[in-house]
């Protein structure tokens, strides 16, 4: 298995003893994501070609892994697996440039010194409405117990059907 070090680092700042600091954690990062298997095949392919072509273009990237692995060109499916490492927090967005490949003003992607995290999950429309109709309860029930007596049987009525809602799922 390949590692990365030594004179693969390179001085990303002006101020030489943090830049090789932040690349030497950055460098071990890619070792144990690499010797672990915290990132699927696919996701790997991507993370290593963004690795070695960094700070760059999705464009750039896929170019470096074509060039370097062949392969059927599909920059597509390669973008959609740098939003997914985006989103396990592995790369980031470093700014904007005229992409070398496509000539075209896009984000340009650098890799971080974080190991993957697990996406959160968008919640179900089913457990929003469970969520929001336990916040409804709460707050009738609440608002019932300081309403005027004029109003109170009103309240429980509005209580009541957010109850029987809840339970007729």
């Amino acid at each position: 298995m390949e590692r990365i070090g030594g004179n693969d680092r390179r001085i990303l700042g002006t101020d030489k003893s943090t830049a090789m600091n932040v690349q030497q954690t950055s460098i071990e990062c890619y070792n144990k994501i690499k010797e672990s298997g915290l990132l699927a095949r696919c996701k790997m392919e991507a993370y290593t070609a963004l690795w070695h072509t960094r700070p760059a273009t999705a464009a750039e990237a896929y170019d470096w892994h074509i060039r370097k692995y062949g392969g059927v060109p599909n920059l597509n499916l390669f973008r959609s697996r740098f939003t997914m490492l985006k989103d396990e927090d592995v790369i980031e967005e470093v700014g904007e440039r005229n992409c070398r490949i496509t000539g075209m003003n896009v984000i340009v992607w650098d890799v971080t010194d974080r190991l993957p995290k697990k996406p959160q999950r968008k919640k179900s429309p089913g457990s929003l409405r469970q969520e929001y109709m336990n916040e409804l309860i709460k707050n009738l029930t609440h608002f019932h117990a300081r309403v005027d007596i004029f109003y109170k049987q009103e309240v429980l009525d509005m209580l009541n059907l957010a109850l029987l809602i809840t339970k007729t799922k």
